[in-house]
């Protein structure tokens, strides 16, 4: 039975796995990035926690309103 599988079946099957394989692969980057992502946020907010990053939130609060009026 199994001689009686067409190569063009068995390329399917592996273009399927390779497909698969990719978008795997793609999930592991974006998740790892993601991490990363959110490890540098959180060592900004700690950092601003900790006064180590000064926030202007008047300087900022300006800036927004500006952008809201254009």
């Amino acid at each position: 039975m199994l001689n009686s599988v067409s190569s063009t079946h068995l390329q399917g099957v592996g273009n399927k796995i390779e497909q698969t394989m990719a978008k795997k692969e793609e999930t592991e980057t974006m998740t790892q990035t993601n991490l990363k992502t959110q490890s540098k946020v959180e060592d900004i907010k700690n950092k601003i926690q900790s006064g180590e990053y000064k926030i202007d939130l008047h300087k900022t609060a300006e800036k927004m309103a500006e952008e809201l009026v254009v």
